[in-house]
């Protein structure tokens, strides 16, 4: 069914002068055919027979987003706009779309019951280059890279990647073990000492590349390097200020961003959604995480999925704190700020949005009010009322969290394997369900943050459970921001109060650990934390190396139950670390 039937909802993207596997870009007839779904309205269907489709910049959309967790660079430029849409689904029909330059493949704003599905994305040329190590020496190390899949040349001793559009400097390595599907352990950022830019690089014959510096031990021939570079400025996908969005059967091969970001939305439904490698690549796929949930609300709902190869977190929810800056003298209003420059912008408050006044010293909850009013000022400042007057916490120096744009949570059946920093980072006042996943991530698996300091995310968790899953040995091999154990609970506290914790109400159950002696818990400021019914299967596939030698570690925490989990014996002998997995059968209580 096309377009050209009478009463058809379809909208065949192919009569509108393109053709599937075409060389030319889409980019301006797919804009007519969106037109041609606003015409039809509800229940249109924008359809592509399968094929390969290219995108380039030009005759694209341009629009100002503030988006979360990315640089500013507006205007950004769009591939696909679909705005104003209500019960519209766009169908890939299987297709990849392959775009060139710096561009967002689909944006999606205030649109209802809309459905992405079916479709690939992925870049001709990636913002990022994957090495093959071929020699390692005392002085230097030997890459095998290639010059079709990524462009490069050598100036002053450096190497600079060539895209469409751009030229960027190598900024970061990060390493993965040659099956490509694992970070390799111990390579976390900072493993190459003294410092990447210290290295001198000079081009060889066959394409190989000669880097001159102390390679680390735990580089050998036959590992792989991902040369990383550029900024994240635009996401794959972005989702703002829409409700129930479904997005089903997507593959994202790379993007020059975070992957998927949604952004003050409500009820979010990803079923099959695979960031990894294309075919035509071994280790490398998205720029930055894999999916970004930043103050949404309803339910966020992501099963059947599959990450590796990322250059950060697989999935990170969280929200957006903001610092009050000035209190007027009648107590009705307070003027705030957007603390981090990426995260401005955002239209953070509504009229009868419930927020809470925060200290960042301690994460605590002091007080609970309901929104007036909101009014921009400038990009990075804005001031929200309530008639009958602020509490008496909202004062300078506290931080507000917007407890309405927080959403449930449910991650299950899915696959978190080696990507270059941790697996989930959750932090939502609402419940929070992670059942039945497998984990073999670089750092932390599950990290349950908390933070008025930096990035300025979210306060605290009421109602985390974390249930049935399987950490493989490869969890916790490298040392990443905020990872202390396989587990880390750290929300960002100077000070931890035992007598009145952050978080609240985290479970731990009925789980299977394979740990190779890194720490299976740390938890801080938390009250009422079980850890039961867990089984550890200690794995002598890495020797331990972090600095915590105790299974399960407690700073500051109130009503603790530690009991019924079962330590296995290894085949073979004894686990040289086995002891410290040993302590997780006892019972605990504080």
């Amino acid at each position: 069914m096309t377009s050209n039937e009478p009463g058809s909802n379809i909208v065949d993207v192919l009569d509108f002068g393109i053709r599937a596997d075409g060389e030319a870009s889409c980019t301006e007839a797919v804009i007519a055919a969106v037109a041609a779904c606003r015409e039809i309205g509800p229940d249109a269907v924008l359809y592509f027979p399968p094929g390969r489709y290219n995108f380039w910049p030009l005759a694209g959309h341009e629009r100002d987003y503030y988006e979360s967790n990315t640089e500013v660079v507006n205007p950004r430029r769009l591939a696909m706009l679909f705005d104003d849409l209500h019960d519209f689904i766009l169908d890939g029909g299987g297709s990849r779309f392959i775009f060139h330059d710096r561009i967002q493949p689909i944006s999606v704003e205030r649109c209802s019951n809309i459905t992405l599905q079916h479709l690939s994305i992925d870049w001709q040329v990636p913002m990022g280059a994957e090495a093959e190590v071929v020699a390692v020496t005392a002085e230097y190390i030997d890459l095998q890279i290639d010059p079709l899949a990524h462009p490069f040349e050598i100036e002053n001793d450096a190497i600079f990647l060539l895209g469409e559009g751009w030229r960027e400097m190598i900024g970061g390595v990060h390493p993965f073990m040659a099956d490509g599907i694992h970070c390799l352990p111990g390579g976390g950022d900072g493993w190459l000492n003294p410092g990447w830019h210290t290295w001198r690089a000079t081009r060889l014959a066959d394409n190989r590349v000669r880097m001159y510096g102390a390679a680390p031990p735990v580089l050998h021939v036959g590992s792989w390097l991902v040369l990383r570079c550029g900024a994240r400025d635009h996401a794959g996908i972005f989702l703002t200020e829409s409700q129930h969005i479904t997005i089903n059967d997507l593959s994202l091969h790379h993007c020059t961003g975070l992957g998927i970001l949604a952004q003050y939305c409500e009820n979010l439904y990803i079923n099959e959604y695979r960031v990894e490698p294309s075919p035509a690549r071994h280790v490398l796929s998205g720029h930055d995480d894999g999916l970004q949930v930043s103050n949404c609300r309803g339910q966020v709902q992501v099963r059947n999925c599959r990450f590796r190869g990322l250059m950060d977190d697989p999935i990170n929810v969280h929200g957006t704190s903001v610092a009050i800056i000035r209190r007027s003298e009648d107590g009705t209003a307070l003027r705030c700020r957007f603390m981090h420059s990426q995260a401005i912008g955002m239209p953070w408050g509504h009229p009868g949005d419930e927020v809470a006044v925060i200290s960042p010293e301690n994460m605590l909850r002091l007080a609970v009010c309901t929104i007036d009013s909101f009014t921009m000022h400038d990009e990075r400042e804005f001031t929200i009322t309530c008639a009958a007057g602020w509490p008496a916490a909202a004062q300078p120096v506290f931080a507000l969290e917007n407890l309405t744009w927080a959403p449930e949570v449910e991650i299950r059946d899915s696959e978190f394997l080696g990507c270059r920093a941790r697996g989930v980072l959750v932090t939502t006042p609402r419940p929070t369900l992670i059942t039945n996943n497998l984990f073999a991530s670089s750092g932390s698996a599950i990290l349950i943050s908390g933070d008025a300091h930096q990035w300025y995310e979210s306060g605290a968790v009421q109602d985390v459970r974390i249930i049935g899953n399987t950490f493989e040995s490869h969890c916790l091999q490298s040392k990443y921001q905020f990872c202390e154990g396989i587990i880390s609970i750290d929300p960002h506290i100077e000070h931890p109060d035992p007598a009145a914790p952050a978080h609240k109400n985290i479970t731990i159950e009925g789980n299977t650990f394979h740990p190779t002696g890194q720490p299976l818990l740390y938890a801080c400021s938390v009250e009422n934390l079980t850890f039961t019914h867990n089984t550890i299967i200690p794995s002598a596939d890495y020797p331990p190396w972090h600095p915590r030698h105790t299974a399960i570690a407690l700073e500051a925490c109130l009503a603790v139950e530690v009991h019924d989990n079962q330590v296995q014996s290894v085949p073979g002998g004894a686990h040289p670390a086995l002891e410290i997995y040993e302590e997780a059968l006892l019972p605990h209580s504080n």
